[in-house]
């Protein structure tokens, strides 16, 4: 996630950001709206105060509503980054969303960011959607950028996994209570 916080650090250092970077997430389910939140959460960590981030979340449902991708479009077309967080393989709609924003681009500089679920392999391969991700960004004339660090997140704070982990542990603290 470092690695993403760098890049955006070094666009700024390279005049590319005005003090502001608009960020746009689109989400496919809860779980992933998660994971996108703990990217989101790191950034804001990281950049700010130095850089006013703003952020816009849509979820990919909306994308099949043409009112709403057409508000997605406008959105994504003066977005500095584009975030997909998914559970699954990459869907049309978020190909048209980044072709669709093209026409109405204020911005030379953009990145597309992919997040797939909750875990990637860390074999060094990539999974075929961010090979996708890698061809649409080189189509569009966006970056790409695949968090290095994503490879093994662990468990995200506040999930169902960790409530369900901390109600089964005994800590020193129950021991002492339940043995009294």
């Amino acid at each position: 996630m470092d690695d993403v916080a760098r890049n955006i650090r070094g666009w700024e250092l390279e005049g590319k950001l005005q003090h502001d970077c608009e960020i746009m997430v689109v989400y496919q389910d809860r779980a992933t709206q998660q994971v996108a939140s703990v990217l989101c959460d790191h950034l804001e960590h990281s950049l700010e105060p130095d850089l006013d981030l703003t952020f816009t979340w849509l979820s990919l449902a909306k994308l099949d509503v043409p009112h709403c991708m057409q508000g997605a479009i406008h959105a994504a077309s003066s977005a500095d980054l584009l975030i997909f967080s998914l559970s699954t393989d990459l869907p049309k709609s978020v190909e048209g969303l980044v072709q669709g924003s093209l026409q109405h681009r204020t911005k030379r500089n953009g990145a597309i960011i992919g997040l797939l679920g909750k875990h990637l392999p860390s074999a060094g391969i990539k999974p075929p959607v961010h090979q996708k991700f890698e061809a649409l960004a080189r189509q569009t004339g966006f970056q790409y950028w695949a968090p290095q660090s994503w490879n093994d997140l662990g468990e995200i704070p506040g999930s169902l996994d960790s409530f369900l982990r901390r109600a089964y542990e005994v800590t020193p603290l129950l021991e002492e209570i339940l043995h009294r």
